[in-house]
């Protein structure tokens, strides 16, 4: 497993839109990192930012069956 943050500008400016503090960010752009490598969604995939991260990156959750 591969964790790791990588804050981008679509990052900041989603945190900027959801008054994020940069802690929050950082753990954003963290959980984002996890979703992406391992495709494990946990929690976060129905927050707001989250969708919002994902259609903004064009990403979108594989269905599961």
């Amino acid at each position: 497993m591969k964790y790791e943050s990588a804050i981008s500008p679509t990052h900041i400016n989603i945190a900027m839109k959801y008054n994020m503090t940069t802690k929050q960010t950082l753990i954003f752009g963290w959980w984002c990192s996890i979703s992406q490598v391992n495709d494990e969604y946990f929690n976060v995939e129905y927050q707001e930012w989250f969708q919002q991260f994902l259609k903004e990156n064009h990403l979108f959750k594989k269905p599961t069956a």
